[in-house]
């Protein structure tokens, strides 16, 4: 049997590619995902100790009510802004599973008015809404409702 000097060399860089100690490299997408994941735990945590604090402010006694709807605002903007490039990042690493059903397109409607009424009156806007009760529809209600919070922050 013999063997050829280009044959060695070729055995020799596959088993230095392969050295136990060499560690994978950081994947940056991965890390960036997790810390996003995170962020929007801890900004969820800070909307909700808000909405506490909102809660027990009436309009009359409380002179920081308008701050305390403002930083509520920007919050669940922020927190918005995170599940985008979190639902970007499983989309993009095919983790993400559209989960399409029937919903009662009134009520997401209304969910979404609720959810940006605090922001919206502190901009002096009223939203009406005009669906009718029995409009239904088959989609994915977190992906639609987020765009349609989006769409809301935006416009004004």
């Amino acid at each position: 049997m013999s063997i050829k000097a280009t044959e060695l060399q070729a055995d020799r860089s596959t088993s230095r590619d392969r050295l136990p100690t060499e560690e994978p490299p950081l994947d940056f997408t991965s890390i960036l995902a997790n810390s996003v994941h995170d962020m929007k735990n801890s900004v969820s945590m800070l909307i909700g100790a808000l909405d506490g604090f909102n809660g027990g402010c009436g309009q009359e006694n409380c002179a920081s009510q308008a701050l305390i709807s403002q930083l509520q605002y920007e919050g669940k903007r922020l927190n918005s802004n995170l599940v985008q490039i979190l639902m970007l990042y499983r989309v993009n690493n095919s983790e993400y599973a559209l989960n399409i059903s029937e919903n009662d397109v009134s009520e997401v409607l209304e969910e979404c008015c609720l959810e940006n009424e605090g922001a919206l009156s502190l901009k002096g806007i009223e939203l009406e809404l005009s669906c009718p009760d029995d409009s239904m529809g088959f989609f994915d209600r977190e992906l639609v409702t987020g765009m349609i919070n989006s769409v809301i922050n935006n416009a004004y």
